[in-house]
């Protein structure tokens, strides 16, 4: 993920691990989020497909929770991210109420999460990922 948030004009971005998990069931859709920082939860989602381009994209409000010593605070935000690469990709952009925006980019890991609560506890996981970072960005 890179974000802008705290950036001056001109400045490259912040590059940042994060994670996704994607829950979904005939009925419902949920995402979680995951940094070091924060851990975000959707509040409406959607998954919207274009007859006229073909692109599938996963439209998505979330609220996050900041944890800084002594106080936690909420910021909400929204997201639009393309599926790409046979739906193993997720990538598109953000942007928050902190104010922040930027961009994400997501690679499916694994269809199974269970016991996934914690940024730490994924990083644990699948400790292979290379800084959870996307290669050459």
């Amino acid at each position: 993920m890179t974000s802008h948030y705290g950036r001056a004009e001109g400045e490259p971005p912040l590059s940042l691990p994060i994670a996704f998990i994607v829950r979904q069931t005939y009925l419902t859709l949920t995402i979680q989020s995951f940094t070091a920082s924060q851990t975000g939860e959707s509040r409406l989602e959607a998954l919207m497909h274009s007859d006229r381009t073909g692109a599938t994209r996963l439209l998505y409000i979330y609220e996050l929770k900041n944890k800084y010593p002594g106080k936690r605070e909420l910021v909400n935000g929204a997201g639009d991210l393309l599926l790409a690469m046979r739906d193993s990709i997720l990538e598109g952009d953000y942007w928050t109420d902190s104010p922040s925006h930027g961009t994400i980019w997501l690679h499916r890991v694994s269809k199974k999460c269970g016991g996934a609560e914690r940024f730490e506890d994924i990083a644990e996981r699948w400790p292979d990922e290379p800084q959870w970072r996307r290669q050459g960005r």
